[in-house]
């Protein structure tokens, strides 16, 4: 019952909170929807009851009717959502005997609107831009700034601004576009971000427009206007275009870090800045070691006369010791760089011993610790302010959501208004789930939401609860009969049960020995063809037996279930389309190979092997952060790299005394007498580069720059490269491969372990709201078999 009151707010109405509980008995007809809005118990007071209170509990009624959902708590390593159950079940909101008198007053759209919009900031812990108080427009052009699709079209225009680089001089081979072209794409792309610009600034306060990310994404656009018509004019005054030079091509990542839509990438890029003071101290002194050593060993073995197996001077200049010892450190020349000396006499190992002791497996040691120590401090600063920047928008969305108990002492969010500002914010909600969300919160079973318990609202909606409507499996409406016969259960009996699994998971094993004991194709075809097909018949026996007991929605809603469905089917369409050749052969040969992942679920069935691999899911969306922060370095290092390497190195090796065309048409080298030029320069002759075939190794592309970089970044034989580059330039070519080493190597890779270290800490924590909503899954007994 409800007594309506006028108030200075607004129309409000008294509800009383007694001892009877408010039942939600959401079962799996439409009537349950209707009665768990009826049972709604506001105490036993008699008042009237408006007709639009009874049109609104109707309304509602018959949105929730016939839902239901399946809660639980997953177990698997995949890290599965929790899940509620409401088929029979009922989900009851207790409350306190002490009866809550509450004022009430209805919520406008408008505030629905404002409150779910600063709702939405918070969970996605993005800073608001609104004014405290906005206007209808500037609140409608603040929610389309940040839509789904708007926000897909910046990562479009993003990408393909990117992607120009791929088509532009150096072009990938049989990409290249005319400069008119990428240059009309070009601009599309920084028309869309002046619009997006222009939209920011229509709600933004004009003190927080102009900041730092502002004026640098401003800066970049008028800077790569400019270098486009610079670039214009050369390429139609110089006599080879070819030497046009486009310089704003290296401030494009600037766009993809810099715009708010980037928080997470921009965070990361922020840690990293502030982490590099950190650790210069560490990294001088490393560097000083290293000269150091470096002058010891010009005194000890620059007077002795040594050479390499090449025949040329060793350790004969303090920059070539420098430069040796610095790869040393790495152990990507190690224990090559010592063996001269090392042959000559073995006293001198205590040199290079006493010098890896020191430089790698101390002072590496530390910069590592250091990196960590920063990340960490730097990192719990970020995680303050997202606290805070979370906190503010939602005491924004409390402002506006509370209501004042009618002795003034307080203020509120009764069930009502939660359940209203959750329908409006999350439609697809239903009704038991919000009543889960409403009792995880209300810990006190008071009937009301406080001010601090409203504080988890974020984490507790960015927690998956997964949802089943309870429905019929088509083989029991179609065929009856042959679902409730005795086989039919037999075999539904046979498919729940544990040692089915088992079974096939003994098979999984068991197919992967047989590809294992593949040696060649001809034992492949004499014996092993037959009994790939029989595993082939089990494995489609195993998934149609699962698709008809478990119905096919529930069975592609198991992410293994999708993934064994699409290799298996793809292996039995390829064995039956692709004839005896070497393309099909290879194409089966390959899902073959797939099909034994799945020896990665029987590892997450492994009690001790379940946390790990939940941990590593659960943190899997964090690693295309610190993928999109290597993707920039890359990008920034291969046009930089383009601009000074590219043409130094050819794929191609040709005769000495024929043009490169010539040698093409040639064909079979093997017959020509003459000598060769290795890579396409004839500087390279005789070196470690050119004997390695390092060839594709160069900067002609940005394909092929970022295959040298990826290289580089693993640090084997990065010294040998760094020397092809050297042998075509100079040595101040190391300085490019040294900063490229120190800034991915020493600082990011190393950040990024100490964000993997961390993250598997804080995973703990974050799976505390998902235990919370399990255990009140529990009390309520509506989780799967309870």
């Amino acid at each position: 019952m409800s007594q309506e009151t006028e108030g200075k707010a607004g129309r409000f109405s008294t509800i009383e909170y007694g001892a009877a509980d408010a039942t939600i008995n959401q079962g799996g007809y439409g009537a349950s929807a209707q009665q768990a809005v009826n049972n709604l118990q506001y105490g036993t007071q008699e008042s009237r009851t408006s007709s639009a209170d009874a049109q609104e509990a109707a309304e509602d009624a018959a949105r929730h009717a016939g839902q239901a959902a399946d809660v639980r708590h997953g177990g698997g390593g995949g890290g599965e959502d929790p899940v509620l159950r409401t088929g029979t079940a009922q989900v009851t909101l207790r409350t306190h005997s002490k009866k809550q008198v509450l004022k009430k007053r209805q919520l406008t759209e408008w505030e629905l609107l404002l409150a779910s919009t600063y709702v939405r900031d918070a969970q996605e812990s993005r800073p608001s831009r609104l004014d405290r108080n906005p206007t209808p427009d500037q609140l409608a052009s603040y929610r389309l700034y940040h839509s789904l699709w708007l926000r897909l079209t910046l990562y479009v225009f993003i990408c393909l601004n990117l992607v120009l680089v791929v088509f532009e001089k150096p072009a990938v081979e049989h990409a290249k576009i005319p400069y008119w072209g990428t240059m009309i794409m070009e601009i599309s792309c920084i028309a869309f971000y002046i619009f997006r610009l222009a939209h920011y600034k229509r709600f933004c306060p004009r003190q927080i427009y102009w900041d730092t990310k502002t004026l640098l994404l401003s800066a970049c656009i008028a800077l790569t206007l400019i270098d486009m018509v610079v670039y214009i004019a050369l390429a139609n005054t110089l006599s080879d275009p070819e030497d046009a030079v486009r310089g704003s091509r290296v401030l494009r990542p600037i766009f993809l870090v810099n715009f708010s839509d980037s928080r997470q990438i921009r965070k990361a890029f922020r840690n990293i800045r502030r982490t590099i003071p950190g650790i210069l101290n560490v990294l001088v002194l490393l560097f000083l070691s290293i000269a150091l050593f470096a002058l010891m060993a010009l005194k000890l073995f620059n007077s002795r006369s040594f050479y390499d197996r090449k025949g040329r001077a060793y350790f004969d200049s303090f920059f070539e010791i420098y430069w040796r010892l610095y790869v040393l450190i790495t152990t990507a020349n190690s224990p090559d760089v010592m063996m001269p000396a090392y042959n000559q006499s073995r006293w001198y190992a205590i040199f290079f011993i006493v010098f890896l002791l020191v430089c790698m497996y101390v002072f590496v040691s530390i910069v590592l610790a250091v990196v960590y120590q920063n990340y960490r401090k730097h990192l719990k600063n970020e995680v303050r302010k997202a606290a805070r920047t979370r906190r503010q928008s939602l005491l924004e969305a409390w402002q506006v959501l509370k209501i004042t108990n009618e002795s003034g002492k307080g203020s509120i969010l009764p069930l009502e208004h939660f359940r209203q500002i959750i329908m409006f914010h999350e439609p697809r909600r239903s009704l038991a789930q919000i009543l889960l969300l409403f009792q995880v919160l209300d810990e006190n079973a008071t009937g009301y939401i406080d001010k601090n318990e409203f504080m988890q609202l974020p984490e507790l909606l960015n927690v998956g609860v997964m949802e089943e409507k309870d429905h019929l499996l088509w083989a029991s409406v179609y065929l009856p009969r042959l679902w409730n016969s005795t086989a039919s259960q037999f075999v539904r009996a046979v498919v729940s049960h544990r040692f089915f699994r088992y079974f096939f998971d003994f098979v999984i094993v068991a197919n992967a020995i047989i590809i294992a004991a593949e040696v060649d194709e001809i034992t492949r075809r004499d014996k092993v063809d037959t009994v790939e097909t029989i595993f082939l018949v089990l494995f489609q026996l195993e998934i149609w037996l699962k698709v008809y007991t478990l119905g096919f929605w529930e069975f592609v809603r198991i992410k293994w279930n999708v993934f064994d469905f699409i290799i298996i089917e793809a292996a039995t369409i390829f064995a039956i389309a692709t004839n005896e050749n070497e393309a099909g052969t290879t194409a089966i040969d390959m899902l073959m190979v797939l099909r034994v992942l799945r020896l990665v679920k029987i590892i997450g069935d492994i009690d001790r092997f379940r946390a790990i691999l939940g941990t590593v899911w659960q943190i899997g969306p964090s690693f295309s952060m610190y993928g999109g922060i290597l993707f920039v370095i890359y990008y920034v290092f291969a046009i930089v790299g383009m601009e000074i390497f590219r043409g130094k190195i050819s794929s191609v090796t040709y005769p000495e005394n024929t043009t490169r065309q010539t040698s093409l048409i040639l064909g079979n080298y093997s017959e020509v007498k003459q000598s060769w030029i290795v890579c396409g320069n004839p500087e390279l002759n005789n070196t470690e580069f050119a004997d390695l075939r390092y060839c594709a190794n160069n900067f002609n592309n940005v394909a092929a720059a970022f295959v040298t970089l990826f290289e580089m970044m693993v640090v084997n034989q990065w010294h040998i490269i760094t020397q092809g580059f050297v042998a075509v330039t100079s040595r101040a070519a190391r300085l490019y491969f040294i900063l490229f080493h120190v800034s991915c190597v020493m600082v990011v890779l190393n950040i990024f372990v100490a964000f993997i270290l961390e993250a598997f800490l804080m995973q703990k924590s974050k799976s505390k709201y998902e235990s919370k909503i399990a255990l009140k899954i529990k009390e309520l007994g509506v989780g799967i078999g309870m």
